[in-house]
């Protein structure tokens, strides 16, 4: 059987849910608070925020449903997002994504 045929019938989406999952419990304990209760309704909204300080250097505009302009990291919020993830690079070739810039971007 092929890598694929196997994947597509083990359900890989119902595996990357079933670790979504399995990781809100632990999520709920370190947050301690109701809104992070684990449920079968509940899961972790994440979003890569990697390219968002070069995005926004270029001129980059971001939008709610509604289309109102807006700061990206409070919309992604707003929609459920509640974990991001963010590549740190030593050196890097273009200046983005530098520790002080990705330090900077997680206080916001």
């Amino acid at each position: 059987m092929k890598r694929r045929t196997a994947l597509t019938a083990a359900g890989a989406g119902a595996l990357g849910l079933a670790a979504a999952a399995a990781a809100t419990p632990a999520l709920a304990g370190a947050l301690g608070d109701e809104k992070h209760k684990p449920g079968k309704d509940r899961f972790i909204g994440g979003a890569d925020v990697s390219g968002l300080i070069k995005n926004e250097d270029y001129g980059a505009v971001y939008r709610d449903a509604k289309g109102r302009k807006g700061d990206a990291i409070k919309i992604l919020a707003a929609a459920g997002v509640d974990c991001i993830r963010v590549k740190v690079w030593v050196d890097p070739v273009d200046g983005y994504n530098a520790k002080a810039q990705v330090v900077e971007l997680g206080k916001r």
